[in-house]
C-alpha cells in the first residue's frame, strides 16, 4: 500500500494506475469505509491530511489525462492543507525505490534523476508557474549546487517538492505553457488544458524527452480539478 511523495510523471503506467487505486483506498477507510488497512502505516499518515491527500488525487489524475487515460471517480475539491505531512521513506529513499520497482515497467513520462540539476530542469516551470520571486531564489541557490549528486541534495529536493505542494497561479501558468508551445512550434491556445496536451503530444511525436518531461503539464489539468478556470 503506497501512496508516492514524488511527482506522478515519475511513475510507470502500472505504478500511476496503482497510486489512483490506493488513494481511494486510503480515502475510503479514513471516510470509515472499513478497517483492514486503517492501522497502514500509509493509512495514518493521511488521517488529519484528507485536503492534502484529495490534491495527490487530482495531480495524479492529472497525470492519467495527460497520457490519455479516462477518468471517471472523482474524490471532489481540496479544502485548506495542513502542514506537517509525514513520510513513511523520506522523498529520497521514494526515488531509490522506484528505480527499483519501476526496472521491468515501461518508462514512466519523466525520467528518474540522479543530480540536482537533472531534478530542477524537470521542475523549474513548475515553480516558475508558482511565482517569480521564488523561482529566481531557487534557481539562484540551483547555479551553486545543481550538479551534485541527487542523493545528497535532501534538503534542496525537499524545498522544491514543498513549493510544488502549493497552487499555482493561473496568469503565471498561463505563461510558462505559451512559452513552452512556442518551443513546440505549435500554435498557442487560450485554454491551459488544452495548451498542456498539445506541448505533451507534439514532444511525444517528436521524440522530445526534454519537454515532454517537464512536471508543469499537469498542473493545468489538475488546476480545472480545483475549481480554477482553465
Amino acid at each position: 500500500m503506497r501512496v508516492w511523495d514524488v511527482h506522478p510523471g515519475y511513475l510507470s503506467r502500472k505504478r500511476l494506475l496503482g497510486q489512483h487505486a490506493e488513494i481511494h483506498g486510503v480515502w475510503s477507510v479514513l471516510m470509515g469505509g472499513g478497517e483492514g488497512y486503517s492501522h497502514h502505516p500509509e493509512t495514518k499518515r493521511w488521517r488529519n491530511q484528507l485536503p492534502r491527500l484529495c490534491r495527490v488525487h487530482n495531480l495524479t489524475v492529472a497525470e492519467m489525462l495527460l497520457r490519455g487515460f479516462n477518468h471517471h471517480s472523482p474524490m471532489g475539491k481540496p479544502g485548506e492543507v495542513q502542514k506537517g505531512l509525514i513520510y513513511v521513506d523520506s522523498p529520497l529513499r521514494q526515488f531509490a525505490l522506484l528505480r527499483e520497482k519501476q526496472r521491468s515497467d515501461d518508462d514512466p513520462r519523466i525520467p528518474m534523476p540522479r543530480t540536482l540539476k537533472g531534478f530542477w530542469t524537470q521542475h523549474e516551470y513548475a515553480v516558475m508557474a508558482r511565482g517569480q520571486q521564488q523561482y529566481k531564489s531557487i534557481a539562484a541557490e540551483m547555479d551553486s549546487t545543481a550538479h551534485q549528486a541527487l542523493s545528497g541534495a535532501a534538503d534542496q529536493v525537499e524545498h522544491i517538492l514543498a513549493v510544488l505542494r502549493t497552487d499555482p497561479v493561473p496568469p503565471q501558468l498561463r505563461e510558462v505553457l505559451q512559452n513552452l508551445s512556442h518551443e513546440a512550434g505549435i500554435c498557442e491556445n487560450h485554454v491551459l488544458n488544452i495548451m498542456a496536451r498539445g506541448i505533451y503530444m507534439e514532444a511525444t511525436q517528436h521524440g522530445n524527452t526534454l519537454l515532454r518531461s517537464h512536471s508543469v503539464l499537469t498542473d493545468a489539468l489538475a488546476l480545472g480539478m480545483g475549481g480554477e478556470d482553465t
